[in-house]
């Protein structure tokens, strides 16, 4: 495997031994206006400098070098044959180009399910293989996204559109993968 130019975790608490990728939290999401300032993630980039550090790395990799960085994750995926991997725990798509990337990745690891949550509901799904779940998150004050795909709403108390018997995140991606169904999820804010 070539010199590590981007930093994929094992693994986390929530996430169990699912390998991970994150970018850098608002300044690598192009749609978070309505929820820079409830960011889940932003808490992890102000309290650890070691996971700060790692996504400086990956959002760097990402912009300036993508074709290095997605070479590195398709060595990682070959290497270490993950039966799961979650793209951008934070972060998010960069833009059509950067899904395109991910697509093809997917493509090529068929034994691998991905799951990425996005808040680009603009991008262009249409291409995106069978084993890439991808769910729109909306939070309350965004507007619904008009593309058929799993949505993942943010239940702060406030959201009133969430249909009747979604499924609701018991919070344990390590026992649940519900997400990677493909499937509308409702997460309690806390």
């Amino acid at each position: 495997m070539t010199k590590p130019i981007l930093a994929i975790s094992p693994g986390n608490k929530k996430l169990g031994r699912i390998p991970n990728i994150s970018t850098i939290p608002v300044k690598d999401c192009g749609n978070c206006s309505a929820c820079m300032h409830d960011c889940y993630a932003l808490k992890a980039w102000r309290m650890y400098p070691n996971v700060r550090d790692a996504w400086k790395k990956n959002s760097k990799a990402f912009h300036f070098d993508s074709f290095h960085a997605f070479n590195y994750v398709h060595e990682y995926l070959v290497k270490k044959k993950p039966a799961f991997f979650r793209i951008h725990q934070a972060g998010d798509f960069l833009d059509q180009n950067n899904l395109n990337a991910w697509c093809n990745i997917a493509r090529g690891h068929p034994g691998t399910k991905f799951l990425a949550f996005t808040k680009m509901h603009d991008l262009d799904f249409g291409d995106v293989p069978d084993n890439l779940a991808i769910v729109l998150s909306v939070f309350p004050a965004m507007d619904l996204p008009l593309q058929g795909m799993p949505i993942a709403f943010l239940q702060d108390g406030t959201e009133a559109r969430i249909p009747q018997n979604t499924f609701v995140c018991p919070g344990q991606c390590k026992d649940c993968k519900h997400c990677w169904d493909k499937k509308s999820v409702v997460f309690n804010k806390h």
